[in-house]
């Protein structure tokens, strides 16, 4: 079975309802929520957003790590072991594994989506300010510790 149908757990799912219960008060109304393909996002999406629609974008998918994702390093190194030279040699940034992505191969397609974020949405006003808001968002919820030790969050 790949990845992408990997459902969440029990303990995936409280996180995500207590996340999304979190977001809801603060990001009543978000611009836009764009989720990927795979099972654990669209539950995780729908948990957090319930009534509110949901884009898919195939772009936003895990690399796939092609021979690495089937194999052990073990069975690697007794089938194929010049693959283990071959990503030594070029380097895990440009190494494309058999049946894989290199990381340029997984930048590639990914480089509109800032720009895509920061269009303005139909119905919507406003724009966003930069090209990272989830980051922002995600900036934002993390707790902090005042100066008496209190957690709170900005």
């Amino acid at each position: 079975m790949g990845t992408n149908w990997y459902a969440l757990t029990e303990r995936g799912r409280e996180q995500a309802r207590i996340t999304g219960e979190w977001l809801r008060a603060q990001y009543p109304s978000p611009r836009r929520i764009i989720r990927s393909y795979y099972q654990r996002t669209r539950e995780t999406a729908d948990l957090l957003y319930p009534d509110f629609p949901i884009r898919e974008d195939e772009r936003l998918a895990e690399a796939s790590r092609g021979i690495w994702h089937v194999r052990t390093e073990d069975e690697i190194r007794r089938e194929a072991p010049w693959e283990i030279d071959r990503k030594q040699f070029e380097g895990l940034y440009h190494y494309r594994p058999i049946g894989g992505e290199n990381w340029p191969d997984v930048e590639g397609p990914r480089a509109g989506i800032p720009a895509e974020l920061a269009l303005p949405v139909s119905g919507r006003d406003g724009r966003c300010s930069n090209a990272r808001p989830l980051d922002n968002a995600v900036a934002e919820a993390r707790p902090r510790l005042d100066h008496r030790g209190d957690r709170r969050a900005l």
